[in-house]
């Protein structure tokens, strides 16, 4: 995959489409200066038929909303959107018709479609206009036609992604895209077709990319301006490491399978526990474990440690509690998930563990996207790309899974309104019910401020969504589906604990945000509230049972620094460092400049006395590839108790220190005999100070006087 041809195409996509969609708004009267009469039956010489007359009231009322900048930034993205998902449909031949819409088999930039109009049997498709294109030979107005069709059709199998569109995007449709220089000529020439086949993560690059110079210009702002809500997508997100986002989903999700093998004695070698030393016990598991990561092909995956015999009884408990558990039940969130990059890889997890199972690709894929991904955003952009990557990782085990209905776990956080009360006045839901909703959605009020750091109430959501959807609103039934419904199905997972949290939340400091952000923050996350990363920190353990795992990257500031420090030592009374991939600068080179250091790791969420963790230090090495091939190797391992941090001032996550450093902890520590406040001050150091070599010995002891030979 050509990242850096995908980053220059995503880049001057944006900058094009704004350009063109802003061209097309201008030739109906709307520019960011001013806005032709309304009411006007034609503008700049074009007479408007009524339905562009409907099209052009809407751009209006958006442009009064949203301001003009912002609604040609919403129309671009969409379309944006919906060509890279086509573009990647047609390449891996997932479109329902079969007919490619850029190109032709030999991928050149000869539409298939087109040739294939007449035979298209869209809904609505109107036969006649086709005709008569092809007879007038206006390839492009017909192009533009049957992109809009297939758009549309492709709601019937992807609503998430594809929702209907005549509205005013479909006014500000961009002219002239059979050309080879336009952002579909590009899309094909620019990127070659291989990067799109079977790597449904080139989606999650074209996003982040896109969002390049968003986020280059807020950064670029007068010290001091705080983000704010609409800013926070585009400055918070980093596209994952694939070897990263493998590490903490082998080490957590897998983790559970391999733990639940070993509970049903797949590392037994005919001899009984009782015939074997603990320690040959212990050597065992690690083998078995390593074992069974390989036959899966999980190589990122870290065997546990040696442990001491009381710790593996409590370890085995806990274990016995997640191997009751069936496949099915295992639920896993990503509570910052992007355009979906991490719930891909558990996807193919799940995959090999449901087979590993007995179950068939087919069956399984439908039990996944059913019962154990969840995902949650507050960019609608990211929540329509994660949307499409988990369907499409899903059809790539079910060829039939478009056709079935089915909707992943993936929720757009929406904030609810005061006006969606009216909805219910004169409906015939119940007064219970209505209580129960008005209390999600006081809950709810700005969501988009809060995202998933939102902690909702314990409702009945499930009879809450069902009354919802079989009570009839009269006029206002599509908006309680389109509006309401979704609202309460997020509430309904934020309020849900999960067997793992894995996720790479935002990171940047919650001094740049708003007033209304730290308030909130301050008041739930007081322990955390320097960072949107360590704030995560807290939030993910919430969200996870006390049996389960917690996998994150974040920034390594939380180890070390004095601001972070009662953070620190609630996680190690509160939750048990399994292993960490200590990752230090340059972990995302994508990111270019921007020094960013972080850590990932991977927590049980309960507290594991005397656990001996695991740590990888990649500090030192200087570039993402190098960081992977040193976590591979069998050295930079460190191993150590999580209780000696303890020992020290301030619980530093140091786990490079040796036992015999640890150990001089244990004595009293100087701070109780001296002061060291920064004001002592001799005034001439190099008369009145002396090194430690030279003070006569004999000088220096429990009842010795402490003499210095100076002459004053």
């Amino acid at each position: 995959m050509n990242k850096s041809a995908i980053q220059k195409y995503a880049i001057w996509a944006r900058n094009e489409l704004i350009d063109k969609v802003a061209l097309k708004a201008f030739e109906y009267g709307v520019s960011k200066d001013e806005i032709i009469d309304a009411n006007a039956d034609s503008v700049n010489g074009k007479i408007l038929t009524s339905k562009e007359k409907t099209q052009r009231q809407e751009l209006i009322n958006k442009v009064t909303e949203l301001g003009f900048d912002e609604t040609i930034e919403e129309v671009a993205y969409t379309w944006f959107n919906r060509f890279i998902a086509l573009r990647f449909m047609e390449v891996n031949n997932y479109l329902p018709t079969r007919i490619r819409v850029f190109t032709n088999e030999k991928n050149e930039y000869k539409p298939e479609i087109l040739k294939e109009a007449l035979n298209l049997e869209f809904d609505g498709l109107d036969k006649q206009y086709i005709f008569n294109c092809i007879q007038e030979n206006k390839d492009d107005e017909l192009y533009k036609y049957l992109l809009i069709a297939q758009c549309n059709d492709m709601g019937k199998y992807l609503p998430g992604m594809f929702t209907k569109i005549s509205d005013y995007k479909v006014l500000l449709f961009p002219d002239n895209l059979l050309r080879e220089d336009s952002v579909l000529g590009r899309l094909i020439s620019d990127i070659d077709e291989d990067s799109w086949l079977d790597q449904v993560q080139i989606i999650g690059w074209l996003y982040q990319f896109y969002n390049t110079e968003p986020k280059d210009k807020v950064y670029a702002r007068k010290k001091g301006t705080k983000l704010s809500k609409e800013d926070i997508p585009a400055v918070t997100q980093l596209f994952t490491p694939d070897w990263i986002v493998h590490y903490m989903v082998e080490n957590s999700l897998g983790r559970i399978f391999i733990n639940k093998k070993q509970n049903e004695g797949v590392f037994a070698d005919g001899r009984g526990e009782d015939e074997m030393s603990f320690d040959e016990i212990e050597e065992k598991r690690i083998s078995n474990e390593k074992y069974i990561a390989d036959s899966m092909g999980w190589k990122y995956f870290l065997p546990e440690a040696k442990q001491e015999k009381e710790v593996r009884q409590q370890l085995n408990e806990i274990n016995k509690q997640l191997a009751s558990k069936d496949i099915q039940d295992i639920k896993i969130i990503d509570p910052c998930m992007g355009s979906g990059h991490i719930l891909v890889y558990v996807f193919d997890v799940l995959m090999q563990i449901y087979e590993a199972n007995g179950w068939t690709q087919r069956d399984a894929a439908v039990s996944i996207l059913e019962n154990n991904i969840y995902g949650i955003d507050i960019d609608k952009r990211a929540y329509q790309l994660a949307y499409f990557s988990i369907m499409m990782k899903a059809r790539s085990y079910n060829r039939r899974i478009l056709t079935l209905g089915l909707k992943p776990n993936a929720y757009e956080i929406v904030e609810s309104s005061n006006g969606y009360k009216t909805y219910f006045d004169g409906s015939e839901l119940s007064k219970e019910t209505q209580d129960e909703v008005l209390s999600i959605l006081n809950e709810m009020h700005d969501a988009k401020e809060y995202g998933s750091l939102i902690t909702t109430g314990n409702h009945p959501y499930d009879d809450i969504i069902n009354e919802l959807k079989n009570t009839d609103f009269s006029l206002f039934n599509d908006l309680v589906i389109d509006n309401v419904l979704p609202l309460i199905e997020c509430a309904k997972v934020l309020s849900m604990k999960f067997d793992v949290t894995v996720t790479n939340p935002p990171y940047t400091p919650l001094s740049g945000c708003s007033a209304k952000l730290n308030d909130f923050v301050k008041r739930n996350f007081q322990d955390s509230k320097t960072d949107f990363c360590s704030v995560f920190m807290e939030r993910c353990h919430e969200m996870t049972e006390k049996t389960g795992y917690q996998a994150m990257i974040t920034m390594h500031s939380w180890m070390f620094l004095s601001s972070f420090e009662k953070l620190r030592k609630k996680i190690l009374i509160n939750n048990t460092i399994i292993n960490m991939a200590h990752l230090g600068a340059r972990a995302f080179e994508e990111i270019g400049g921007e020094v960013v250091q972080t850590t990932s790791f991977v927590f049980n969420n309960g507290y594991i006395k005397e656990y001996t963790s695991s740590f990888k230090r990649l500090v030192d090495f200087k570039s993402q590839d190098s960081k992977e091939e040193a976590y591979l190797e069998d050295s930079n391992l460190y191993q150590t108790k999580a209780t000696n941090f303890s020992k020290i001032p301030g619980s530093p996550i140091a786990y490079w220190i040796s036992k015999k450093l640890f150990n001089l902890f244990d004595g009293e520590l100087i701070n109780k005999f001296a002061i060291s406040d920064g004001q002592t001050k001799t005034g001439n150091n190099d008369k009145y100070l002396r090194f430690v070599w030279e003070i006569n010995s004999l000088n220096v002891g429990k009842h010795k006087r402490l003499t210095f030979n100076l002459l004053i």
